[in-house]
């Protein structure tokens, strides 16, 4: 018996398909003819050879890729942000200018500011204010005070003798005192020497001195629509020489008027008959808010006396 090797491509799958079509009936084949030739020899019964069961055929495989093992990845969740609540506000914090006020010599009568500002986050409720010696204030910060805003207390010296005057104003704020000190001097009017007497031989009378009665303003009355300075003229029309002491502004009602500076400095002289002097009037932002029809007086001595006198602008030369 010869052995007859085949040689199939493929696969081992397609091979062992392969061998089983064709090995099988190869091999029925030659056990049938085996048989043949023993019956032949022996004269006996032919061998009846069994049929036999083909090999089971495995079914072909799918070729399978290698797996690739996968880490599970974790998907975190977005996290929920929740901004923290906002700090509370500061509390108020007021602060107070200036340290101190001096209005000089020469009793100058224009308003200085004191300012109260608020430094804090939380609004000024209630400010206050008192004021000793001869000086007057107007509190303007009497609604309170938002944070980041300031307002102003508007201070006047008004002294009624001669001689250095001192006091202080006290500004509380939500409980906070500041005490800011107050000087100003009017300096004392110097003494006019009377008139020598008339000769004994000569039985003239004195000469008649007449007192001045009233000061000549150009223009006689001022009026502010907006911030700004404006120019006063004043003129001594009579024939006596006349020291001038101060400069006021005030109100129709007799009060100082707030928010107006004044300087007079050029007119705080003996002024001759006939001789002029100008002085300037400014209007602050506060004087244009509150909107004050105000008076313009100027104080002088009065020779005869000797007495403090005040002349109401509201008289121009021309007229007299």
């Amino acid at each position: 018996m010869r052995t007859i090797s085949f040689y199939l491509g493929g696969g081992e799958s397609e091979r062992k398909r392969k061998r089983s079509k064709w090995i099988i009936p190869l091999i029925v084949g030659l056990i049938a003819a085996y048989a043949v030739a023993q019956t032949g020899a022996t004269g006996s019964q032919p061998v009846v050879v069994p049929p036999v069961a083909p090999p089971p055929i495995d079914p072909p495989r799918r070729a399978e890729s290698p797996s690739v093992q996968m880490a599970p990845v974790e998907i975190a969740p977005n996290p929920i942000v929740v901004p923290p609540p906002p700090p509370p506000p500061a509390p108020a914090r007021p602060v107070f200018s200036p340290s101190r006020i001096d209005f000089g010599d020469g009793g100058r009568a224009a308003a200085q500011l004191a300012t109260v500002r608020n430094d804090g986050g939380q609004p000024i409720t209630l400010v206050s204010t008192t004021i000793s010696g001869p000086f007057l204030a107007t509190n303007g910060c009497a609604n309170g005070v938002a944070p980041g805003a300031q307002c102003v207390v508007a201070v006047v010296f008004a002294p009624q003798e001669p001689g250095i005057s001192s006091g202080a104003l006290t500004i509380v704020a939500d409980g906070k005192r500041s005490r800011i000190p107050l000087s100003g001097s009017l300096p004392r009017p110097p003494v006019v020497a009377p008139p020598p007497p008339p000769p004994t031989v000569v039985q003239a009378p004195p000469p008649i001195v007449t007192p001045a009665r009233q000061l000549c303003f150009e223009p006689s009355k001022i009026h502010f629509r907006s911030t700004g300075k404006q120019s006063i003229t004043l003129t001594n029309p009579e024939r006596t020489p006349l020291r001038v002491t101060g400069v006021a502004i005030t109100t129709h009602a007799g009060v100082s008027a707030t928010g107006y500076e004044v300087d007079a400095a050029r007119c705080l002289r003996v002024l001759g008959p006939g001789q002029r002097c100008k002085f300037t009037v400014r209007a602050t932002e506060l004087a244009i808010q509150r909107g004050e029809r105000i008076d313009l007086t100027v104080f002088y001595d009065d020779p005869l006396t000797g007495q403090r006198r005040g002349a109401v602008g509201s008289s121009a030369c021309g007229q007299r």
